[in-house]
């Protein structure tokens, strides 16, 4: 019996700690968001999250969610209110915000340089999926361009210097810990905080278009 009372008392000690740093990671998830933004972020973790309907690829799940709006740029309170982001509203929308995953998934595709003014980096899958759960389809393109991407890829950055390379390549990939960005600006996408290459074939060149 005294065994069971320890036993049981270290585990709420572990759940209360684990309770104190997702909500540490939360505040300075806030507060980097907020700087960068130069206007005060919510962001949501654990238990608040409940409110929240989405449906992550198998492998992954959610970890914290920033900067929820809607069409009106409000900000959605989760402790409060209910929102999707599988379903879309009567007008086609869904909210924008920012989208913290935690875990890995492996995909097969072609990632490589796009023809385009700058270049762009990125990974993407055969993607046939239904119109719903919304959030599924986030995971057919990924964006990538660090110099870790590319020296993982084994194919050049963009020079103007040597002339606009275009370049592609079939390879599959562990994407880990994806952050899925929800908006209409440039910068929307899903980004994986790091990739692992488990096959890639010799980066194929073409001629980049303006």
């Amino acid at each position: 019996m005294k065994r069971f009372a320890i036993m049981m008392l270290l585990l709420l000690a572990a759940i209360s700690s684990e309770a104190r740093s997702t909500a540490e990671k939360c505040v300075a998830l806030s507060n980097e968001l907020s700087e960068r933004w130069e206007r005060p972020v919510p962001c949501y973790c654990g238990n608040e999250l409940s409110n929240l309907e989405v449906t992550p690829p198998r492998g992954l799940r959610l970890s914290a969610v920033c900067g929820l709006r809607d069409s009106s740029d409000r900000w959605i309170d989760l402790e409060k209110e209910k929102a999707s982001l599988d379903h879309y509203d009567r007008y086609g929308g869904m909210p924008d915000g920012e989208i913290y995953l935690s875990g890995q998934i492996k995909l097969t595709g072609s990632a490589g340089m796009e023809p385009s003014d700058s270049g762009d980096l990125s990974f993407a899958i055969e993607c046939d999926m239904p119109p719903e759960p919304a959030f599924l389809r986030r995971f057919c393109e990924f964006k990538l361009g660090s110099d870790a991407d590319y020296k993982k890829l084994g194919g050049p950055k963009p020079s103007d210097e040597e002339g606009m390379k275009c370049w592609s390549a079939n390879v599959t990939l562990k994407i880990v810990d994806p952050i899925v960005s929800l908006g209409e600006t440039d910068s929307a996408g899903t980004y994986p905080r790091n990739i692992v290459v488990l096959r890639k074939t010799k980066p194929v060149f073409s001629k980049c278009y303006q």
